[in-house]
């Protein structure tokens, strides 16, 4: 493979593609590419070298050189690619692209994000509140940073219904879009969303391909300004949790504004406009009452009123609880309701949430619907703790089934009726979410009255999804090896999903990503029943964070799982964490500590014995090495891991080793080693079906190719290999290879088909996943 030609670009996409090129030719890892920078004087990370070569703007100079002669390339190579940037600089940037800002990194022709949760229908009043927020963030001066406002106050105030109501009222005033998330601050029992997942959220929102997101949190909340320095949009930071979370997500430009929520002031979040949001006054609870329960109702006794909303401590979760109550009970006089509810505050005095008025609040509808008449009220007083067990982002109808114990028609219309008393939130039909403080009080509620309930639901919880993720994992990636996994303990209702095609297990497993992780971490940090269960569903999980590309995900799960391994003694199970662990360190190439976890791999599994477990650590470790840069001590690893596993009988782990000493090979400059090993892989691979070995074994045949100086079966091997990424749904590998064809068309004289499959890339990548539950640290 020649050195690529950077006078050849014809457009920034095309010189920094021409970049990428350029690293392939090396053979270097970001890593080695950064640790040779910095000994020649440089300051180029690995991180801020994915992103460059991410997008398609022309980079800064300084980086440009740098990474330049990292790659082993001679002073006048740098000067050639330096004049080449000046000539495309002088072109192009004077007049960008529609749409295109700085660090666009390809994001010009997406829809601008509109994230917004839905306005709350029932919100009243706060006239004054309103007119004096929209008016500070509806004009964002050319000449100042934009506005932060960040509205404070008690739990269940109304924070968040505000901010949308504000936002909605403002988004017009924000042509380039809004964003949005929820920082879980206060959510019972999960972890605050970090600085590092919002941020990867947001990147991804505004298109960046999540293969070259930036690894640290500077770098990453650098290139987040960046994208958004020069666009008018609209940012809200719900349920904050300190200043420290929020820094990062400020993105300081000048027509941007933000709306933070917290229960704290966060006093110290410099020039913010803060503001206390408090109850509802007189006017604004009768408001609310008029538009719930009637005129006539609420104006026969408005001393009812008054009192009711005392009981509510006049926040607006409690009288929305309170006049569902009311509307759904048509015979009611206001007076019957308090009269029913007025001892409520000792009854419930035991569910804390941090604030009397709200534990009132949310206990008035617990009671009412446990002293009710109707069987469908008590059903749902009694299912209120269960589905607050759960930390989860949202109970879909098989989580709700698992969860009750029951068929779904029933668990749904149990939550229906939690969703009527505002204890549940509906998101879609037979789709419900809890508020973060309503939760708290339900598993405060569960622990104190029901604790053997609860923990039985978590059981089946863990078994449904531990049996769901194994059935999907099957269906989706037939040719991986799972972990193994203890057997789902059996219930008649916790069944896995009847999944039926590849297709519909990776939408399910990433539809239900979320939700498995929080629980998996839940379960870990439980009895030594639910940690072994827990640990199980973490394992399961493996393959489809690989191929649907959550690193960080994957490595948060897997150190826990190994804490909990070796708690629970269980050194197989450590010794699998360990290589999960390994092989997700390695895709963000944190490659030393990958390399630790690796070794710790297989040194288990030699003391236990497992001749199976150890070729695929020797096979993980050899391919590591080859990342690092050091095919020549891949080699003996790989050949001890061939002949391992030709003598148990582990045909996935022969051909594995087989496609990794071609590729070691490769970099060795022994091709027609590689190319013998490369066949030999290529050919079981697609006897067998296996896209995804079957994908790698072009790739890598290609580079031999484009050695050897053989364009046209390069270019053949990598369509061949495409061709199999797209049957298995592999987008992330899709994107890389086709930029590989794109520089094999390019080194043919083929500059308009280049171009295509570099448009093609960008398509894809402007849809690919990211990490997120459980992000960077």
């Amino acid at each position: 493979m020649t050195v690529p030609r950077p006078e050849q670009a014809r457009t920034p996409a095309e010189f920094v593609a021409s970049l990428r090129a350029l690293k392939e030719w090396s053979g270097l890892s970001y890593r080695v590419i950064e640790r040779r920078a910095r000994e020649a004087g440089d300051h180029l990370p690995a991180s801020t070298v994915a992103t460059m070569l991410g997008r398609k703007s022309l980079p800064r100079l300084d980086l440009l050189s740098a990474l330049v002669r990292a790659c082993g390339t001679d002073p006048e190579d740098v000067r050639r690619w330096i004049e080449a940037r000046r000539r495309l600089a002088q072109q192009h940037e004077a007049t960008p692209a529609a749409g295109a800002g700085p660090g666009s990194g390809g994001t010009a022709h997406l829809p601008a994000p509109r994230q917004l949760p839905l306005d709350v229908p029932t919100f009243v009043g706060r006239r004054s509140d309103l007119a004096e927020l929209v008016g500070v963030l509806a004009a964002p001066g050319p000449d100042r940073p934009g506005p932060v406002v960040v509205l404070h106050g008690i739990p269940g105030v109304g924070k968040s219904a505000l901010a949308v109501r504000v936002a909605h009222l403002t988004r017009r005033a924000f042509p380039d879009g809004q964003l949005y998330v929820n920082l879980r601050g206060a959510t019972p029992a999960v972890t605050p969303v970090t600085p590092v997942e919002a941020l990867s959220r947001f990147l991804r929102a505004l298109g960046l391909d999540p293969a070259v997101m930036p690894h640290e949190l500077e770098e990453r909340a650098a290139l987040y300004r960046s994208m958004v320095a020069d666009r008018r949009m609209l940012i809200l930071l719900d349920d904050a949790a300190s200043e420290a979370q929020l820094r990062p997500l400020l993105p300081g430009g000048h027509g941007i504004a933000t709306v933070v929520t917290s229960r704290s002031r966060l006093a110290g979040l410099e020039g913010a406009v803060h503001r206390n949001v408090g109850p509802l006054d007189r006017r604004d609870v009768h408001s609310m009452f008029r538009a719930t329960i009637g005129e006539e109702r609420t104006n026969a006794d408005p001393a009812a009123v008054g009192r009711l909303a005392e009981l509510c401590g006049h926040l607006p979760l409690g009288l929305h609880v309170a006049a569902s109550r009311l509307k759904t009970r048509p015979t009611w006089r206001v007076a019957d309701l308090v009269d029913r509810l007025s001892d409520e505050r000792r009854r419930l005095g035991e569910l804390r949430a941090g604030d009397v008025a709200v534990q009132s609040s949310i206990g008035v509808s617990i009671a009412a619907l446990a002293n009710s008449d109707e069987p469908i009220d008590r059903s749902a007083a009694e299912a209120f703790a269960l589905f607050g067990a759960l930390p989860v982002a949202e109970i879909d109808p098989g989580l709700s089934s698992v969860l009750l114990d029951t068929s779904r028609a029933e668990a749904d219309r149990v939550a229906e009726r939690l969703g009527d008393a505002h204890l549940l939130e509906t998101m879609a039909p037979g789709h419900y979410r809890m508020h973060d403080l309503v939760r708290l009080v339900a598993r405060e509620h569960a622990e104190r009255t029901a604790p053997a309930r609860m923990a039985a639901a978590l059981t089946r919880v863990l078994g449904y999804y531990l049996a769901t993720v194994r059935h999907a994992s099957r269906l989706a990636y037939p040719h991986r090896v799972p972990y193994p996994t203890p057997d789902p303990p059996p219930s008649g209702n916790a069944e896995h999903e009847p999944l039926r095609d590849p297709g519909q297990a990776r939408r399910w497993l990433e539809e239900n990503r979320s939700n498995i992780l929080l629980v998996a971490g839940h379960a870990l940090d439980g009895s030594d029943e639910h940690a072994r269960l827990g640990l199980g569903l973490a394992l399961a999980l493996h393959w489809s964070l690989v191929h649907a590309f959550y690193p960080y995900d994957a490595i948060r799960l897997a150190e826990r799982a190994v804490r909990v391994a070796e708690r629970l003694g269980d050194e197989a199970a450590a010794g699998y964490a360990h290589g999960m662990l390994g092989c997700h360190l390695s895709t963000v190439e944190r490659l030393d500590e990958a390399h630790r976890a690796l070794t710790a791999e297989l040194a288990i599994f030699e003391r236990l014995g497992d001749r199976f477990a150890q070729q695929r650590a020797l096979g993980n470790l050899g391919r590591l090495e080859t990342m690092r840069g050091r095919p020549a001590a891949a080699v003996p690893m790989l050949e001890r891991q061939r002949y391992l596993a030709r003598s148990i009988g582990a045909e996935i782990g022969e051909i594995f080793a087989a496609n990794q000493l071609g590729l070691a090979y490769v970099r060795l400059g022994r091709h027609a080693e590689a190319a013998e090993l490369l066949g030999v892989a290529l050919e079981w691979a697609e006897r067998r079906g296996d896209g995804y070995h079957a994908a790698h074994s072009l790739q890598w045949l290609a580079k031999v190719h484009v050695e050897l100086g053989e364009l046209d079966e390069a270019a053949m091997a990598l369509e061949r290999s495409i061709e199999h990424a797209r049957r298995v749904g592999n987008s992330n590998d899709m994107a890389l290879l086709l930029t590989e064809l794109a520089a094999v068309w390019r080194l043919m004289g083929a500059p308009d088909r280049a171009a295509d499959c570099v448009r093609a890339a960008l398509a894809l990548t402007a849809t690919n996943n990211d990490a997120g539950v459980l992000s960077k640290p």
